[in-house]
């Protein structure tokens, strides 16, 4: 093989590593800066999912998506008719993407810590509890009971 005929493959295969790195470091730049400006928008999705599922108006004051941790601050949960269910200062929740895929749903979250938690249990003028208007989803009988969350904190509650 001649020097000039090695010397123009190892050009191209330098211009396709270094293409390939570019596209990496595009597309990994991207995957954040996209996370960054959408993450608004993702936790209002999945709040408005469970809004839906529960039957309840959710009121997040603020929340952040730090790296694998979500941080939901002044969270507050009324009933559609505006009755309070409950006040909650602080939630943090780490987020585990890799096993929520492999595992299933139920472990994207684990290690739950609530603080300052507050149920607020009444009777309206109608005699019915303000709680009776929440829908609880069913568990499904397939789900193994270890598929929850690993631990749950409870702070000042």
């Amino acid at each position: 093989m001649k020097k000039s005929s090695l010397l123009r493959i190892l050009r191209v295969m330098a211009r396709f590593c270094a293409l390939s790195l570019g596209l990496f470091m595009v597309l990994l730049v991207g995957a954040f800066v996209l996370t960054y400006l959408f993450r608004g928008n993702l936790i209002n999705y999945y709040r408005h999912r469970v809004e839906l599922s529960l039957n309840v108006n959710i009121d997040i004051h603020r929340s952040n998506l730090t790296g694998r941790t979500l941080t939901l601050e002044g969270v507050q949960i009324q009933t559609r008719g505006g009755l309070p269910l409950a006040r909650i200062e602080k939630v943090v929740a780490p987020l585990h993407p890799y096993d929520g895929l492999k595992y299933g749903l139920s472990r994207w979250v684990s290690d739950v810590q609530l603080t300052r938690p507050n149920l607020i249990v009444s009777y309206g003028s109608d005699g019915h509890l303000n709680w009776d208007s929440v829908t609880l989803p069913k568990r499904l009988a397939e789900l193994p009971l270890t598929s929850v969350a690993t631990r749950y904190v409870v702070s000042h509650g």
